[in-house]
């Protein structure tokens, strides 16, 4: 799955659920820094599987929290080509993409840039992480607790 079509989902899958009715962009932003942790705790343990999976989580939870902005701002996104984006550490990616959320200096282009940045330093199939994360989630339900969706799994 391209990246465009990921994120295209993903912000549908959003409005599918009534993210942006249920829920706020503190609450999602939330949810962007949990899946940060996540991913860092898998880069800590060198699990490659386990690093796409929350690469494409990351973009899910940006994705929904640009969401906010309208699909406008997401399909502008969406086009952009971030293979021309060259990489760096690893751990100044992770840095960077923490930085950008805690500062507010944030914005998709260099969020999916720097999940993309980081898939290639890596050597993953970032078009594959893409379809395996989309069909994990795709038919997720669940619900609002406080203002945050959680899934039905986590019930």
């Amino acid at each position: 799955m391209t990246h465009k079509e990921f994120v295209l989902n993903a912000y549908q899958w959003g409005l599918d659920r009534d993210l942006y009715k249920e829920a706020s962009a503190e609450s999602q932003a939330g949810k962007y820094l949990e899946e940060l942790g996540e991913l860092q705790a898998a880069i800590n343990k060198g699990h490659k599987d386990k690093i796409a999976d929350e690469l494409c989580d990351v973009v899910v939870t940006a994705t929904v929290q640009f969401g906010f902005m309208g699909s406008e701002f997401v399909e502008y996104f969406a086009d952009l080509n971030h293979k021309l984006f060259n990489g760096c550490n690893t751990y100044g990616n992770i840095m960077d993409l923490a930085k950008q959320f805690s500062t507010g200096l944030y914005s998709p282009a260099s969020i999916y840039a720097d999940v993309n940045s980081l898939g290639y330093d890596l050597d993953l199939n970032l078009d594959e992480a893409r379809q395996k994360c989309w069909d994990k989630i795709k038919d997720r339900k669940g619900k609002f607790i406080d203002g945050v969706y959680v899934k039905e799994s986590d019930l």
